[in-house]
């Protein structure tokens, strides 16, 4: 079993230089590469993210930055569509379907939980 990682000013600083890095580069953040590059388990990152404010503000930054690059790289078929709705499930995006009140299926697009009204066809937030 590893000891444990202390927490320190050291882990923001190393955690924000990850993120930047990433950003710059286009290279999408995930929790998997910030707990290699802190040498801690996907666990801590999580349990950090919970009981340290400083330190989910990182966390979440990373998150809004890998939403962020998803959506756009997936709209320009940069990334791999299948790879990109399950990445984004973690998002809270869903795909669902729609059934009107015919029976006939209306598909919802992947677009923050927007639905489409069954009169209009248009989406609604």
């Amino acid at each position: 079993m590893a000891r444990p990682s202390e927490y320190g000013p050291h882990i923001i600083e190393q955690a924000m230089a990850f993120i930047a890095e990433r950003e710059e580069q286009e290279i999408l953040p995930t929790v998997e590469g910030l707990a290699l590059h802190l040498g801690i388990s996907r666990d801590t990152v999580y349990e950090w993210s919970k009981v340290h404010p400083e330190f989910s503000d990182i966390y979440e930054r990373m998150m809004a930055t890998q939403g962020d690059q998803l959506i756009n790289n997936a709209l320009v078929n940069k990334y791999n569509s299948s790879i990109t709705k399950l990445l984004l499930s973690k998002h809270g995006y869903v795909e669902r379907q729609d059934i009107t009140s015919d029976g006939k299926a209306l598909p919802t697009p992947i677009l923050g939980g927007a639905t489409l009204n069954e009169k209009t066809g248009e989406a609604e937030a």
